[in-house]
């Protein structure tokens, strides 16, 4: 297979991060032909991994850095069109085939007063989570407890859900 990740730090910088890491490098040990599209590289470059750097955007605010950075992911999709190429994304982009979930809804925030849900904060999450949901043609959600939060608030997004993947590492790691 030819697939292209995309995670915006990619190295062993946090739990999704490393999960990323180790797919990639799984999926490579496998004979699979892999490119990791992302901000920036905190690791040495894996031998026979691709990995574009996009560039890092300004962090604040994170519903901004997102969206510049899933517009860098498009236009470089669309600049380097491969029609083998499956895209599995695990941050808020518009144009995947794939989307690892790994952390609970934003839409968790309707369980809260509803003046919390005017912020523009919250609307742009809000907004950047129904995107990414909407596109793929699978989701993969981290756990059993993501699986039901994010069916519970997206119930259209159920016959897209798999079953979960759980994060591991190497044994010793």
């Amino acid at each position: 297979m030819n697939i292209t990740f995309v995670v915006r730090r990619f190295g062993l910088v946090g739990g999704m991060e490393r999960y990323v890491w180790e797919t990639v490098l799984a999926l490579r040990d496998r004979g699979h032909r892999v490119t990791v599209l992302c901000e920036r590289c905190h690791e040495p470059l894996p031998f026979g991994i691709a990995v574009v750097e996009l560039g890092e955007c300004l962090a604040r605010p994170r519903w901004l850095a997102l969206l510049r950075f899933s517009r860098r992911v498009r236009v470089w999709l669309d600049r380097h069109p491969d029609a083998t190429r499956i895209v599995h994304s695990h941050e808020r982009l518009d144009s995947h085939h794939l989307t690892t979930w790994h952390g609970q809804p934003f839409a968790t925030i309707f369980e809260r007063p509803w003046w919390r849900w005017l912020a523009l904060r919250v609307r742009m999450q809000l907004y950047l989570e129904k995107r990414e949901l909407s596109v793929p043609k699978r989701v993969v959600p981290v756990s059993r407890l993501i699986e039901r939060q994010v069916t519970h608030y997206y119930p259209w997004v159920a016959p897209k859900m798999t079953r979960p993947v759980l994060p591991a590492v190497k044994p010793g790691a």
